[in-house]
């Protein structure tokens, strides 16, 4: 009886042993790469001694060896296979969350949803309240990947409530960067950033610090909507080059590539040319990994307004090319990730209304047997139930359209200008372009770009920038032809399209909203502001039928304009 007592208590101190190496071990995946590495070691010397549970949490986390090397393809076979073999709900739904994520940083966005499947038909039966946290954690991370920030903001939210560190660094963090995405006022958010930073550097979470410090940057140096002074930008530069990195992980290497582009950004704008290009050159060379691309958009930006201030043209014109092309790439995968969450969410719906219907129905045939004996009135509740469930679908399917309206007319809304932003844009131009080949009539394109705009923001501040856009479009609006549109390229650029306009009857257009521009009555904002620009304009006929090229002739022309004094509206073909 006492051997039998000393074996059970043998056992369960080698299970509650185990249990801590293997939580040991989980903490440690993404924050400490020696840590992770020695644990996973004695853990495999004694997994003959584990349970058969413990054993499948030990083969999911092993896979993280793999995700730390940056090879998510075999991440993603190696997970799959287990969730087919593995038994345990706990590991089974911590699979399906790491396959969601793993998903959404390779693009793969329909997939990622469809991974969180299994978690949301589970999750009733989830008792561990920490396993619940984790559950929550992963599907903030994944719809933060996915650019659906409210719904993040709503699953951290649920998580910040755990008492366990980690987890709450993770969804605090999560929490904040969806929020800063979100908010107009994103300075706002200063303080908690600093709360957080702290609060995630105590636990060695330096992955999170990174992501969050990098995309707090990114939000500062946006269209360099601040005054900042020399000093400022210095130290900001030196807190860049002082963010924590994991040593040998590519999990957040899009992260870091980010954070070398806003470098480049910093000395172009100290007027260090040499040094800005060299930071943007090695961000541009680096091996392309999927999520890069905002970090190469912002290196190209650098090298093509660096040439173009040494007056090398031709350089210049070829960074705009590659811009362009990236740009597209980016817009094409922003789309992807937009579609995969409405395919989702309306197979969601489309699905609900079925079970409805098949309820209803199911109700339909229960009045009919039992009121067999009563065929008028059987046959009037028959009729209102079955009008019932087709007004049920019909009202369903209404509001999945408006819904899905909405969420199209959001996606394609510049916030400030109230007019078309780039990707609303872009479409318009393909269509355009699509439109003029079968109709045979002739499109022109136009960049207006605000002169001197930094000096604005510099002198007055971004709200007083932000004041002079949007007065300035409300005047444009007014003076466009009923076959042109406007939309915003980015910061101060703006797109105009005109369609079946001759080029003289579209430069006497662009020549009267530049005078208009140029009288513009800037006194309401409190502030001795005189406000002009300059335009570069081109046509189908001398660019062709493609949006790039005619992004870059109108570009071209828009520089020549911009060296010839400013102020004036030049044509592509003018160019020699």
């Amino acid at each position: 009886m006492l051997f039998q007592l000393v074996v059970c208590f043998d056992a369960s101190s080698v299970t509650t042993e185990f249990n801590v190496l293997l939580k040991q071990l989980d903490q440690s995946k993404t924050s400490d790469s020696m840590q992770f590495e020695e644990t996973l070691k004695q853990l495999n010397l004694r997994q003959h001694r584990m349970s058969a549970n413990q054993k499948e949490e030990l083969a999911y986390l092993s896979t993280f060896t793999v995700i730390r090397k940056g090879d998510y393809q075999t991440a993603v076979s190696q997970l799959e296979k287990q969730f087919d073999d593995f038994q345990s709900l706990k590991v089974k739904t911590r699979i399906s969350l790491t396959l969601s994520n793993l998903y959404a940083f390779s693009g793969n966005y329909e997939q990622a949803y469809q991974s969180l499947k299994f978690v949301t038909q589970h999750i009733e039966s989830i008792e561990d309240e920490a396993l619940k946290a984790v559950v929550y954690l992963a599907i903030a991370n994944t719809y933060l990947l996915t650019n659906q920030y409210e719904s993040s903001i709503q699953f951290s939210q649920l998580a910040i409530g755990n008492d366990d560190p980690i987890v709450h660094c993770k969804a605090s963090a999560y929490h904040l960067a969806a929020q800063v995405k979100l908010s107009a006022d994103w300075l706002a958010h200063g303080e908690k950033l600093k709360a957080v930073e702290a609060e995630c550097l105590e636990v060695d979470q330096f992955i999170v610090v990174e992501l969050l410090k990098i995309s707090w940057f990114e939000q500062l140096l946006k269209n360099n909507h601040k005054n900042y002074e020399a000093s400022e930008l210095r130290s900001i530069l030196t807190e860049l080059e002082q963010v924590n990195r994991l040593d040998g992980s590519q999990v957040l290497k899009s992260i870091s590539l980010l954070g070398e582009s806003l470098k480049a950004k910093i000395y172009w704008y100290l007027s260090d040319l040499d040094q800005a290009e060299q930071v943007a050159k090695q961000v541009t060379k680096s091996p392309q990994n999927m999520g890069d691309n905002p970090a190469r958009i912002e290196a190209l930006r650098v090298l093509k307004d660096v040439a173009h201030e040494r007056g090398e043209d031709d350089v210049a014109f070829e960074y705009l090319s590659q811009l362009t092309e990236i740009e597209s790439a980016l817009l094409k995968e922003n789309q992807s990730k937009q579609v995969a969450f409405l395919n989702v969410e309306h197979g969601n719906m489309a699905q609900l209304l079925e079970i409805e219907q098949l309820n209803k129905a199911n109700q339909v045939l229960q009045v009919e047997k039992k009121l067999a004996s009563q065929k008028a009135l059987n046959q009037k509740l028959v009729v209102l139930l079955l009008v019932t469930v087709l007004a049920l679908l019909v009202y369903g399917l209404y509001r999945m359209k408006i819904r899905h309206g909405e969420l199209e007319s959001l996606a394609e809304m510049d916030h400030l200008t109230k007019v078309l932003n780039r990707k609303g844009l872009e479409e318009q131009i393909e269509s355009f372009l699509s439109d003029s080949k079968s109709e045979a009539v002739e499109i022109h394109l136009a960049i207006l770009d605000l002169d001197h705009f930094k000096s604005v923001n510099d002198q007055h501040g971004h709200l007083t920038g932000d004041w002079v856009l949007k007065h300035v479009i409300y005047d444009v609006k007014k003076l466009l032809d009923s076959r042109m549109l406007i939309g915003r390229l980015g910061g101060e650029e703006f797109g105009i399209l005109g369609k079946n306009l001759s080029s003289k009857a579209m430069d006497e257009r662009l020549e009267l909203i530049r005078e208009s521009i140029a009288q513009l009555d800037c006194s309401a904002s409190d502030h001795d502001i005189t406000v002009t620009a300059s335009f570069g304009v081109t046509s189908s006929e001398l660019s062709g039928h493609t949006m790039q090229m005619m992004l870059a002739h109108a570009d071209l022309a828009l520089y020549q304009a911009k060296s010839g004094g400013r102020n004036q509206v030049v044509r592509y073909h003018y160019l020699k």
